[in-house]
């Protein structure tokens, strides 16, 4: 049985397949131009027109405009019974904020300092969250202390232990 060759064909095939079209149809366009300008030639063509009528304007439109020649409305002076009221309808609401209390503020920071997740320790540093963070460099989080002012979380290694801390705040974590 004799075998089957492949009938894929190459880039530099295709090019030259679009290369030998693209010239088939220039010689076409080239050899019939002058049967089409035959065929052209014998239709008859009536004159050329040259003279253009002059445009002249309609009759003036009254409702052309309607809102130039409108009159204007009756003017009213509004009554202003209440200046809270418009103040209560467009000034935003105040809000008086409520300083959370230190027990808040702590729970707060430790649960953001457990929610970091420490992957490994060096001597140079620590892998906390998938990133290596040399030795008291901040890890690009904050925790905002008792005044709302944020402290840079840092982390600091130490054998096989790492310290995350943000100001007064501190977790340790030993690895593995």
């Amino acid at each position: 049985m004799a075998k089957r060759e492949s009938l894929a064909l190459t880039a530099n095939q295709i090019v030259l397949g679009q290369m030998g079209l693209a010239g088939l149809f220039v010689m076409a366009a080239v050899y019939l131009s002058p049967v089409m300008t035959e065929r052209l030639s014998k239709l008859p063509v009536i004159g050329v027109v040259t003279v253009t009528q002059v445009a002249v304007p309609d009759e003036p439109n009254a409702l052309a405009l309607p809102a130039a020649i409108a009159l204007p409305t009756v003017r009213r002076e509004a009554e202003v019974q209440d200046l809270a009221i418009l103040d209560e309808m467009f000034l935003p609401p105040v809000v008086v904020e409520e300083k959370d209390s230190k027990a808040e503020v702590d729970e707060q920071a430790m649960r953001m300092l457990s929610s970091i997740q420490v992957n490994a320790a060096s001597s140079a540093g620590a892998f906390v969250n998938g990133d290596f963070f040399s030795n008291g460099s901040a890890i690009g989080m904050a925790i905002a202390d008792e005044n709302g002012k944020p402290l840079p979380v840092l982390a600091f290694s130490s054998g096989n232990t790492v310290t995350l801390r943000a100001g007064s705040y501190s977790r340790s974590v030993v690895i593995e």
